[in-house]
């Protein structure tokens, strides 16, 4: 049972982190697969499974199969993300990682209608000049665009 808690603390020491890391830090590696896990990369990178290059899957017979593409059990491996464990439990996963930096530099603008976020959200995930990107919204009229970068120093406010 790996955490994204546990998977971060051990991988960054070694300056890497999965691409898609989900903000629960007590769900599972498994849980992220099973259940389709996203976070503000994930405009970027698609969901956590969507980072992963094969999973070890445990079926109902007690066997333990590799599904990845190209293999024996490709379709397993593009079918589980969101079965909820119906279809196997994922017991291991080989997965992507990135460079990482200390830090996250954050951006918020305020937008005053849903187009408008919706638009420069467009906009930003065509300019692919971001890391993180998430959209709030709070009211019909009280949206927020988060914008963020991982970088190596923090910049004075």
């Amino acid at each position: 049972r790996v955490t994204m808690e546990k998977l971060v603390d051990t991988l960054v020491p070694f300056g890497v982190v999965p691409p898609v890391i989900p903000e629960f830090k007590h769900i599972t590696v498994g849980g992220s697969i099973s259940g389709v896990a996203g976070e503000s990369s994930s405009y970027k990178y698609g969901f956590f499974h969507d980072t992963c290059l094969s999973y070890e899957v445990l079926l109902a017979d007690g066997s333990v199969v590799t599904a990845q593409p190209g293999g024996e059990y490709e379709d397993l491996f593009y079918a589980l993300p969101g079965t909820y464990g119906s279809l196997g439990l994922v017991v291991s996963a080989t997965i992507k990682l990135e460079l990482a930096k200390p830090y996250v530099a954050m951006q918020y603008r305020l937008c005053r209608s849903s187009a408008e976020l919706v638009g420069t959200m467009k906009r930003r995930w065509e300019a692919d000049d971001v890391g993180f990107l998430e959209g709030l919204g709070y009211s019909q009229d009280s949206f927020v665009l988060c914008e963020g970068e991982m970088v190596d120093e923090v910049e004075a406010v």
